[in-house]
C-alpha cells in the first residue's frame, strides 16, 4: 500500500505494526512559564531524532526510524507476524487465564475502560488495514 501521509506525517509508517498514523512525537514548543503555571504560544517543531511512539502497537523509535521505508518491503507474512507479536506482547491485567488463576502482569490502565477500549479500536483499525494491503496471501 502506498504511504497516505503527504503533510506532517510525509513517508512515516510504524516499522512494526504498519500504521501510517497518529504517532506520539516529542515536540519543541515554547511556552510562557508563571509560577502558578504555563500556556504555550507559537508554532512546535521536531527533528528526525525527536523520539517517537506508535499507541497502536507501543513501538518506540525516532521519527527518523518511523520514516525509514523497511516496513513497506516485508512479506505480507512478516507483517502478520509482526502485527500477532505486538498484540502477544501486550499485558494482562485483572484478567482469569483458562484454568481460573487470575492473571495480573501490570497495573490497570489509568483510564480504565476507556484506554482499554481505545487500544482494542486501534488494533481493529490496523488489523483491517493489514488485511487489505495484503490482500489473499
Amino acid at each position: 500500500m502506498e504511504n497516505p501521509n503527504t503533510n506532517c506525517l510525509e513517508g512515516m509508517q510504524c516499522q512494526n505494526c504498519g500504521s501510517f498514523w497518529p504517532f506520539h512525537i516529542a515536540t519543541n514548543v515554547m511556552c510562557v512559564v508563571h509560577d502558578d503555571g504555563s500556556e504555550t504560544f507559537g508554532d512546535h517543531n521536531w527533528t528526525d531524532v525527536s523520539s517517537c511512539k506508535c499507541p497502536r502497537c507501543g513501538y518506540e523509535a525516532t521519527v527518523a526510524e518511523f520514516s525509514d521505508e523497511t516496513y513497506a518491503v516485508l512479506s505480507p507474512e512478516k507483517k502478520m507476524r509482526r502485527f500477532v507479536e505486538s498484540i502477544a506482547d501486550l499485558p494482562l491485567w485483572e484478567w482469569d487465564c483458562d484454568q481460573g488463576r487470575p492473571t495480573a502482569e501490570c497495573e490497570g490502565p489509568d483510564g480504565g475502560y476507556i484506554e482499554s477500549h481505545q487500544a482494542l479500536m486501534n488494533y481493529i483499525e490496523a488489523a483491517r488495514l493489514l488485511l487489505k494491503e495484503i490482500g489473499d496471501v
